[in-house]
Order: structure tokens, then sequence, then C-alpha cells
């Protein structure tokens, strides 16, 4: 946006990811000369430890909005470091982008909407892949979960929970998807407290018939036919989706960060080491991303057993608050000489290495988008979100990505629709089933499989060319604009 028009942007932050956020767009812009570098401005909030509830960072962010539309000013930098104090009298604003899971700043920036003399919109950015919404929040389920409160005798929030993580054997059609079990979307039986899902994720249906339109850093090209139908929907009220992905770090800055890796001896000279012994593509990038981890650590402790037994050279990280690792398996890990076991790595250098061949992911959105950038194929083990259907589109339909089936738990395990087949998820059985899908990763199987990425890669790279629908969708954005 700012590259393409003369705009101001505020960039509200949780303050502990302040300094990342500011280098990885300092990344997007060395080229850019001053005013566009002063244009673009960040606000600290505080988060508080519960990465999967912002109410802590919502305190926080209305109080900052309460002092904005009293008309007092709030301080904060832009990216070059000088300061700024943002005042919504002399600097009206034109939108706000606010993230779909932040309901109480979204339920208040409309009600000051409605009240405002200078108009502006609110869109909402959604963080995920397309076809999850589409399944699972197409319609407003706040009155479906008042009515089933009413019924069991139970709270808002224990109703929500119920009709969210509790399987019942419903099928569910989606466009786009194989029909699938209710229990197929929650593959780890993972749970959320009740309160979250009552407050913020059983609304996210109702955000999305009230918000203004919506930004994306899905990619339009990962699934046309999918985002076609989204946009449909909201066509049918006049509103717009924007698809402004796949959005990945540029990676000609690479070089940088990777000398300040190899000269502590980390991860990258790791996979240095790997690339002399062993060749190109002979690692496995083993990564849950930052907020999950899969439910048995049981499994978890097979799956690195065969790639130990099998001597494959894998990186694990280990970053969320969820992470376990038993103390057989810490031991298992530090007597392998060819593990490299760290709580953080820089994934986009990982994944762009050339010792780097396979990724074996929750399929987490941004890190698909990245290992499609990578030209690396994926192992998945999906977890929650949109990550089981990420999981389907990858294997079933781009065919580019192994998907593990075994390392299901609890009612995760329940027959699959598609196939019939119903899972054991034993040990063996999990350890049956990788060895298989290493067999075929590391084989012909393998390479036609990263032969399809390299051309899906060509496909979203588009996005971004001078008439690009990425580059395309941001101006539009901006043009519509009061």
């Amino acid at each position: 946006m700012a590259k393409l028009r003369p705009i101001a942007i505020t960039f509200v932050v949780a303050a502990k990811y302040l300094k990342g956020a500011k280098a990885e767009v300092s990344r997007e812009l060395t080229t850019c000369g001053e005013d566009v570098q002063k244009r673009i401005r960040f606000i600290p909030v505080e988060q508080g430890d519960d990465t999967f509830d912002p109410a802590v960072f919502e305190q926080h962010l209305l109080a900052m909005w309460k002092q904005l539309f009293n008309g007092d000013s709030v301080t904060c930098e832009a990216l070059d470091g000088s300061p700024h104090a943002p005042c919504l009298l002399e600097s009206p604003l034109s939108a706000v982008v606010i993230d779909v899971i932040l309901m109480q700043s979204f339920n208040a920036l409309r009600e000051r909407q409605k009240k405002t003399a200078t108009p502006y919109k609110i869109y909402t950015w959604l963080p995920v892949a397309i076809n999850t919404i589409i399944s699972l929040c197409r319609f407003d389920a706040v009155p479906l979960v008042e009515g089933a409160a009413a019924q069991m005798g139970v709270s808002f929030d224990e109703a929500a929970r119920y009709l969210m993580l509790v399987p019942n054997g419903q099928v569910i059609r989606c466009p786009g998807l194989p029909d699938m079990y209710d229990h197929e979307y929650q593959p780890q039986a993972f749970q959320m407290p009740a309160d979250q899902c009552g407050r913020i994720y059983i609304r996210i249906g109702r955000v999305l018939q009230q918000t203004d339109g919506v930004l994306t850093f899905d990619a339009a090209e990962y699934y046309p036919e999918v985002a076609l139908e989204f946009r449909d929907w909201f066509a049918e009220t006049s509103r717009k989706v924007h698809y402004v992905g796949p959005l990945v770090p540029d990676n000609r800055v690479l070089p940088s960060l990777e000398n300040g890796q190899r000269a502590q001896g980390g991860v990258l000279s790791f996979l240095d080491d790997q690339l002399a012994v062993r060749g190109a593509r002979s690692v496995v990038y083993v990564s849950f991303g930052s907020l999950f981890w899969p439910s048995d650590p049981a499994k978890v402790h097979a799956v690195l057993e065969v790639l130990v037994h099998q001597d494959i050279p894998f990186i694990l990280t280990h970053p969320s608050a969820l992470a376990v690792l038993s103390q057989d398996t810490m031991d298992m890990l530090a007597a392998c000489k060819s593990a490299f076991v760290t709580q953080w790595a820089p994934q986009q250098a990982v994944l762009e290495h050339p010792a780097t061949g396979w990724c074996l992911t929750h399929g987490g959105h941004n890190t698909v988008l990245e290992c499609i950038a990578a030209e690396v194929p994926m192992i998945l083990w999906p977890i929650f979100t949109d990550q089981p259907v990420n999981a389907i589109h990858l294997t079933d339909h781009l065919d580019v990505a192994y998907e593990l089936l075994e390392v299901r738990y609890g009612t995760g395990l329940g027959p699959i629709y598609r196939t019939g087949k119903t899972l054991t998820g034993t040990l063996a059985a999990v350890r049956e089933e990788l060895s298989r899908v290493l067999e075929c990763a590391f084989g012909e199987d393998g390479e036609a499989k990263r032969r399809r990425l390299q051309v899906l890669r060509t496909s979203l790279d588009r996005a971004w060319a001078e008439d690009g629908v990425g580059r395309e969708e941001v101006v539009s954005f901006v043009e519509d604009l009061p």
C-alpha cells in the first residue's frame, strides 16, 4: 500500500513483536525512500501471556481507541525511528483493518462508525486459508448457540464449546472440499477454553456478516474455485474480498540474516554440514508453528524415532508454549548427531537452504505459503483451524504433499469419510505410515510432487507481477477508501 499510494499506515502490534515486525517491513522497503518509511508507523500494545486469547491486547487496544476518539494523540514511531503522535482530529481515519478475532474492538469501532461525521470503513483481516471460512464461518452462529444453551441448560460459552469442539458424526459439505465428518476438522481433538469459544471463535460468522470488506493474505490462485465462491458470497451484499497474497517476505536480504546464524554455529551451519555430507534436499525440517503442538507426546516421539532410526537428518523447532517433549524424547535427540533441536529457527532461511528437502508441518497457511515459495514439499500433521482443509487441498487436489493420518488423536481418530477407512492410531501404525511416506518422499513420487510444487510456485509468483492479482487487489482496496 505504501509503495503504491502516498498514504499513511499505522500498524498496531503486540509489543513483544515490535522489533520483528519493524525488521520484516524494513526488509520489504530497502529500496524505498525516506518518505515511504516515515508514512509507516507502529504503536506497540501489550499482549499478555496467553497467545490464543487476545483479551489483554484488546484491553489496551480499546484504551488506545478511546484516546484517539477523544481527540488525544497517541505516541508511536515511524519505521525510520522518528517519533510521531497521530491525532484523529488532525488526520481522520480512512479505514481500519482489524484481525477477525478482535471482537470487542470490531464492535466498538462499528458503534463509533455509526456516530462519526467523517466516514471510515472497517475491514476484516483473515490470516487463514479461505476454504476454512467458507466451510465453518459462513453464517452467524450466535442464534444457534443461544438456542443450544437454552435447550441444554448451560451457559452460552459452554454451548459454544460443545458445538465447536464436540463432534457428533455430522457430515459437512463445502464447495472446493470433499464431504467430511465433523471430527475430521479436529484431527488432534484440540481443546480450547469455553470462554474463548463463546467470546471469540463462535462469533467470527457475525463479524463477516457485518464487516465492510475483507483483506486476506491468502492467494486467489491457490484454489481459484473457492476464491470465487468467497467473492460471490460477499458480492451478494455489495462488499469485496481482497486477496493480497501470497505475502512471503523478500528473500533478497536473507544473506545478512544467514551470516549472523552461521557466526553463532546455529541451524544454518548444521544445514551447511548436512549439505556437504549428505547432499541437497537431504534434511527434514519439523515445525508445528509458534502456537500449536500435537496432542500426544508418544506420537511425537514415534515420528522422531523413525527419523533417527532411518538416519535422516532433521531440524526440530518447538517455540509453542504447548510443546511437550518427554524425557525419553529429549534423551534420544541429545544422542542423535543428525538432529538439530532449537526453540526457534529463521524459517524462511531454513526452507531456502539447498539442504532442506521436506517440511514436516502442521500445515498452517503461513508455513504452507513459505514452503511453496521455497519449493519445499510437505508432510502434513494438521491440528486445528485451517490446517485440516489445507492438508486435503495440498494432498488430494494439488498432489504436492503427504498427510499423516495415524497421528490423529482422540475423537479425531474417527473414520475418514472420503475413503471409508477407520484409523487405529497405534504407535506401530504411526511408525509404519511415516516409514512408507518417507520412502515415497525420497523417491520418484516425492520428486514428482516437487515438480508440481514448482509449477504452483510459478503460478502464485505472478500475483505480485505488474498486472498480478495480488497487486491489483491492493490497488483496488486503496482506491475504494473514502
